[in-house]
């Protein structure tokens, strides 16, 4: 154990930085150089030059908010998973004067896929998952219902969210397996799960996910709330220990983003928007080469409508929407891109 700590001790004396806020010095073994200290807004231009260059090759791709698909946890545990970071309420609240981290990260993420082609926004596919009485849902009542553009989007979940009966929290097969629906209608798509990430059900996801695998489908896990975030590193460490070319491929198209530490980085919105947008879309061009290069992304056949796994919207909402109770105060949002 002391030959440990020694060791431990040498290699912390190695290289030892002293810093005066824009220079930094470094030692390493005897040698001494200074280096320059990146600042705040060099940093804020190179993540907004990445961002450029993202959204730059995905506009070549042709790529819109149409091949978006949003999907909203409304598990139970989202009552509880607001204690540190949203005030103790739960995370659906909307009447709060201020987003909640549901609307605020969905909203960054659509502004970005919308800006994507210069007029040509594009209507995101808005889903729910994980209610009482549904396993996945549309926010619309209607046949057509199932798009939106993000304004109206961002408006109709501020409507039901109040109505939606939370329910116990499922695995995130039921997401996956209903954007395999949409997009077994052709194209391309990216399925963003918003989530406060309290899941217990492994196997039933690695299993969609392999599934997924098999046709143009970019996923992103997008976590809101307290946390925490075991289960995404349990979930990547499942299909990297799982040698087959399933879970390899599903492996390399999904990834994990954590909202809450993003908002809570002592920056402007703007920059934590472009830091939200950029690590959701920042694998996009890769992983869409592949399908081409694969052969597995074909032409749009249909539009997309409900489908045989995309129910009504809960029961609660239904009843609201007859008696004519669901509201919504503009501005949608108080800040961020639709306020």
């Amino acid at each position: 154990m002391a030959n440990l700590r020694k060791e431990k001790r040498v290699r912390f004396q190695d290289s030892v930085e002293v810093s005066d806020g824009s220079r930094q010095l470094v030692r390493e073994k005897g040698k001494e150089r200074e280096v320059e200290r990146p600042s705040p807004y060099s940093i804020a231009v190179t993540n907004r030059r990445k961002e450029r260059s993202i959204i730059d090759q995905l506009s070549a791709f042709g790529i819109t908010a149409d091949n978006l698909v949003i999907a909203l946890d409304f598990a139970v545990d989202n009552r509880t998973a607001g204690m540190s970071s949203f005030g103790g309420d739960c995370l659906h609240a909307v009447h709060k004067g201020i987003p909640n981290q549901y609307m605020l990260s969905m909203a960054i993420v659509g502004h970005a896929m919308s800006n994507l082609s210069v007029g040509r926004a594009g209507r995101p596919v808005f889903l729910g998952f994980s209610a009482a009485d549904r396993d996945v849902f549309s926010l619309g009542s209607g046949e057509g219902c199932v798009r939106y553009d993000m304004h109206s989007g961002l408006r109709r979940y501020k409507q039901i969210a109040p109505y939606v009966p939370l329910g116990k929290p499922s695995s995130y097969a039921a997401p996956i397996e209903a954007a395999i629906e949409i997009v077994e209608k052709g194209g391309f798509y990216l399925l963003v799960v918003f989530t406060c990430g309290r899941n217990e059900e492994m196997w039933t996801t690695v299993t969609a996910l392999k599934k997924a695998s098999k046709y143009p489908l970019s996923i992103v896990f997008v976590g809101v709330g307290d946390g925490q975030w075991r289960f995404f590193q349990d979930l990547r460490m499942c299909l990297g220990l799982d040698d087959t070319p399933e879970a390899r491929t599903a492996l390399s198209n999904t990834s994990f983003v954590n909202f809450r530490d993003i908002l809570a980085m002592p920056r402007v919105l703007r920059e934590k928007e472009v830091r939200l947008s950029s690590a959701c879309l920042h694998d996009l061009p890769d992983q869409y080469e592949s399908f081409v290069q694969r052969g597995i992304i074909t032409a749009q056949r249909c539009k997309c409508r409900r489908d045989s796994c995309i129910l009504l919207p809960p029961d609660n909402v239904l009843r609201a929407e007859a008696a004519r109770r669901l509201s919504c105060a503009e501005p949608v949002m108080a800040y961020g891109p639709y306020s």
